[in-house]
């Protein structure tokens, strides 16, 4: 959009200032290795840099909103929204709920993919409004209620799928095709939605633990690759199924550490602005 072409300049213009110049007389050797600033050997040498160009666009935010700050008067600040700073800002808060999110894909089309956001658990457990809401779209919540709670009780894991059709019912997630009214989200994933009733019934039978299920209010839509904003990796059963509560190692950094290259060293780079998180060197 127009926020992100106004970053990227600015961005840009960070980058080209920080590029080191060949000193005359230095471009044969600098060709011979790759090729100079001028004909784009050593801005490619550069941009293949994760770690550098994390910390050019660390850098570059930390400075754009002192500079906000340093303009603010009794806390507050007028920001041109057609600004680098104004475009920062507005980043910061779309980003925001977004933050360091793995989303499943449930299914794709030439506008998007829609999916459940898999680390973003709910506080609420064994609550019937929240069991009402999760079986809304069965068209038998006022039945199954009840035998949800008994069943599941302080074992109901719930999660917030994504900012879309949060009330329009809930989404169940699980491994187990043999559940009457189970679809598999793509064929070969062993990884399937739907079944409610028949999940309730082996739970409270014991053929099933309560922690096999996921529990989803809401969706993202139109998810896309385009700007940069998300990544698509395939997609490992065992990480889609489970239960993101208590984890040694957020499950962000477990996904990308998994896909290994820019993508774990982007993982790195976070788990060392961190103190509650052991890092490689620990």
């Amino acid at each position: 959009g127009g926020g992100g072409g106004v970053l990227g300049s600015a961005l840009r213009s960070r980058f080209e200032a920080e590029l080191p110049v060949p000193e005359e007389g230095d471009s044969g050797d600098a060709a011979a290795k790759g090729g100079s600033a001028g004909d784009g050997g050593e801005e490619a040498r550069f941009l293949a840099n994760t770690a550098y160009c994390y910390r050019l666009c660390e850098g570059f935010v930390a400075e754009t909103l002192q500079a906000l700050l340093a303009k603010a008067k009794g806390g507050k600040a007028t920001v041109d929204a057609a600004s680098a700073g104004g475009a920062l800002l507005q980043a910061y808060q779309e980003a925001g709920q977004e933050w360091q999110q793995v989303v499943l894909v449930l299914r794709s089309s030439a506008a998007g993919a829609d999916g459940v956001a898999l680390n973003r658990p709910l506080a609420a457990r064994g609550n019937r409004q929240l069991a009402e809401l999760l079986l809304r779209q069965t068209g038998a919540a006022e039945a199954l209620v009840g035998p949800l709670l008994a069943a599941f009780g302080d074992d109901l894991c719930a999660y917030l799928g994504g900012p879309s059709e949060q009330e329009s019912g809930g989404l169940l997630v699980h491994g187990d095709g043999s559940l009457e009214g189970a679809v598999e989200v793509s064929p070969g994933t062993r990884i399937f939605t739907g079944g409610e009733r028949a999940a309730i019934e082996a739970v409270a039978a014991g053929r099933a633990s309560p922690l096999a299920f996921r529990w989803f209010l809401g969706r993202h839509t139109g998810l896309t690759t385009g700007e940069g904003v998300w990544r698509a990796v395939a997609c490992a059963r065992p990480v889609a199924l489970k239960q993101c509560l208590g984890l040694p190692k957020p499950l962000w950094h477990e996904v990308m550490e998994l896909c290994g290259g820019e993508c774990a060293t982007l993982s790195r780079l976070e788990i060392l602005k961190r103190d509650d998180l052991p890092s490689e060197d620990d």
